[in-house]
């Protein structure tokens, strides 16, 4: 597991075809929250903090998906949402996973974090119902 900052996590992942994960509910965040408790987290690894797709690099203050969505789903510890006093900095969304608490929450694009990439099913355009 390599820990990168947005922008190279973001560049990894469109080179395998992907995207950095968009999480725009809490059914998909607890299901995250499940995958990386079962697959991830050990006595080795406590803690996974990771990039999702969600930026206000277009617009200050302004968090879009990289599905193109507006980000208006974001979780933390008391569902309260930071003020941040350096207004200049543009963000992006970090998801993890600390002591069993799913949450996510915006901070400097430079940190170097994981990332955990998606990519869109073919299912809904190929699959009979």
């Amino acid at each position: 597991m390599m820990m990168m900052i947005w922008a190279d996590s973001k560049a990894l992942c469109e080179a395998a075809g992907a995207d950095l994960l968009s999480i725009e509910d809490e059914d998909e965040n607890a299901y995250i929250h499940h995958y990386v408790v079962e697959n991830i987290l050990s006595a080795d690894h406590p803690q996974y903090i990771h990039w999702t797709s969600g930026n206000d690099l277009q617009q200050q203050g302004h968090f879009v998906w990289a599905t193109g969505g507006v980000v208006n789903y974001r979780r933390r510890p008391g569902d309260s949402v930071r003020d941040y006093a350096e207004k200049a900095t543009k963000r992006c969304i970090a998801g993890g996973d600390l002591v069993a608490a799913a949450t996510l929450d915006q901070t400097r694009c430079s940190f170097q974090l994981y990332y955990i990439c998606e990519r869109a099913s073919l299912c809904p355009a190929r699959c009979a119902p």
